[in-house]
């Protein structure tokens, strides 16, 4: 199920949690659809938000992940410099992390699985 970004314009009560102006919520466009049509909800280009991000701190950013115990960093895909010994998310791979919405478990497993092997998640 393909899932995208959207961020409320007005405040919207979920089966588990109330969203308020600004928040950020990951659905599928068929359940999306009828707040988009209502002014509720506007997607939001995650790829592109991301990219503005990380360029806005010069093409990295550094994170202490409580999740996964360690450093990583979010680079610009044409990034040349990734910072040695640190593991490094690229924007389509952060977005597809947000997109998925992991548990906490499973996002250990996906970053245990790019260290070792030194992959990059594609979907």
């Amino acid at each position: 199920m393909e899932r995208k970004l959207y961020m409320a314009k007005k405040t919207l009560k979920g089966k588990k949690k109330i969203y308020k102006p600004g928040d950020f919520i990951a659905l599928s466009p068929e359940k999306a659809q009828p707040f988009v049509e209502k002014g509720s909800l506007e997607e939001i280009p995650v790829v592109e938000t991301i990219r503005r991000e990380i360029a806005s701190y010069g093409g990295v950013i550094f994170v202490k992940s409580a999740v996964l115990q360690e450093n990583i960093a979010f680079c610009l895909k044409e990034n040349k410099n990734k910072p040695p010994g640190i593991i490094t998310y690229t924007e389509e791979e952060l977005a597809s992390l947000i997109l998925k919405n992991p548990t906490p478990e499973s996002l250990k497993i996906i970053h245990e699985v790019k260290k070792t092997l030194g992959g990059q998640i594609i979907r």
